[in-house]
């Protein structure tokens, strides 16, 4: 008798995914994330890469609950909009100038634990989509280095410099805990089971604040959003 691999190789894994069709499973997770700043965090910083892992089960109903730790740091900041506008008399006239904060460093890190739960809309034999909710608790830690300088203004273009602001602010850090939440939609793809590629948008929230600094143009940020995007694998067991 000739036994036929390929086809002994598809029946096992179809009964493998009907296995896992029928009962509950765990999976864990580790992924790269992109953070991409929003509304006040947009202004003081660029994007930047974080990383986050999961753990979780599929309950009744088709919902999957999982718990995620996820970091974030970042220090590269929107050095675009890091300037004052000041006036400079100019034949009698008080005219704006724009100014350059060339030296400020600032920091934003964060870490944290969060309970999220997916809904699948769509199951199909290679690919998987759902809604994603989330909350959870964080930790974070802002900087901003100290700026003692004195900022001149070219007021005929020929490199006549006036001084136009002197500007004395000590630096400053926060740090501090708060909740959160996040929102989104996900992707998975089964390249082979129990193998899954994992890819997630999220629009994330945390309740926290980071003072004004007036003095250097920089008002409060009372919520730190991002969009969130992630990308990964995920193994069922």
């Amino acid at each position: 008798m000739v036994i036929d691999m390929k086809k002994i190789i598809v029946l096992i894994l179809v009964f493998n995914a009907l296995l896992l069709a029928q009962k509950k499973y765990y999976s864990a997770g580790a992924y790269a994330d992109y953070y991409l700043p929003v509304s006040g965090m947009a202004d003081r910083f660029n994007p930047g890469p974080g990383g986050s892992i999961s753990f979780g089960t599929l309950t009744e109903g088709d919902w999957y609950w999982f718990g995620q730790i996820e970091y974030f740091s970042t220090e590269d900041g929107n050095t675009e909009n890091f300037k004052i506008l000041r006036n400079v008399e100019v034949g009698g006239v008080d005219v704006p100038f724009e100014l350059p904060l060339n030296d400020i460093k600032v920091k934003f890190e964060m870490g944290g634990l969060s309970a999220n739960t997916e809904y699948n809309f769509l199951n199909g034999e290679i690919v998987e989509s759902s809604v994603k909710f989330g909350f959870g608790i964080y930790r974070w830690f802002y900087s901003r280095s100290a700026v003692y300088d004195t900022l001149y203004a070219d007021t005929t273009g020929n490199g006549d410099l006036v001084a136009a602001a002197n500007l004395q602010v000590p630096a400053v850090s926060q740090t501090d805990w708060s909740g959160g939440f996040n929102t989104g939609l996900v992707l998975k793809i089964k390249f082979f089971e129990p193998l899954l590629f994992y890819a997630n948008a999220d629009y994330k929230v945390i309740i926290g604040e980071i003072y004004p600094a007036l003095d250097l143009g920089l008002e409060n940020i009372s919520t730190f959003q991002f969009v969130n995007i992630k990308a990964g694998f995920r193994i069922r067991f």
